[in-house]
């Protein structure tokens, strides 16, 4: 008889306190493995670096970088768009050295922060070297927090500069002749 005035008192606080229970659903974004992605092809990476350099990775391809800080440095020397998810919260951080971004082939870079090198973005221009070339397009990024430089163009033509934040640099944009440092 003991048991069952147990269990009728158990149902009854059970059939109270239910009613008052709420479930709500929780959404939960793990990180992903490969949070770079050739747009072109569909392959996915690890790294921005890994990406460029993919054989599958031909001119006129679209990098498309995730939100993140990526400790790296990248170097273009195909015709590429690099696009990052937010110019807010999409990082290049170059860890206190060398440039942090070096295009070399006509290239597009878009809503990144790039920080924390000795320059942001170096650009290097050679008509002449290369008959192809058609200009670099850099806009709507965040090109911040470089020992020396922000942007520094290396030959003029045909580049586009625009709706950039540059700020807390030794020097915001840098404008020389052609030479390559390697």
């Amino acid at each position: 008889m003991g048991k069952k005035i147990v269990l009728f008192l158990g149902l009854l606080v059970l059939s109270y306190c239910l009613p008052n229970v709420r479930f709500s659903q929780i959404g939960v974004k793990a990180p992903t493995a490969y949070p770079v992605h050739n747009l072109n092809t569909g392959l996915n990476y690890t790294t921005i670096q890994e990406a460029v350099d993919a054989d599958e990775t031909l001119d006129g391809h679209t990098i498309f970088v995730e939100t993140g800080t990526y400790f790296e440095h990248v170097v273009v020397e195909k015709s590429l768009t690099l696009r990052g998810e937010s110019k807010e919260t999409t990082i290049i951080d170059g860890g206190g050295t060398g440039t942090v971004v070096w295009l070399e082939a006509s290239s597009n870079v878009t809503g990144l922060t790039i920080r924390n090198g000795e320059y942001g973005i170096q650009v290097y221009t050679s008509v002449v070297a290369t008959p192809t070339f058609t200009g670099h397009r850099i806009e709507d990024n965040r090109i911040t927090d470089n020992c020396y430089g922000g942007l520094s163009l290396h030959g003029c033509a045909n580049n586009t500069i625009a709706n950039n934040l540059i700020q807390n640099n030794l020097s915001l944009i840098h404008i020389s002749e052609p030479t390559r440092p390697y």
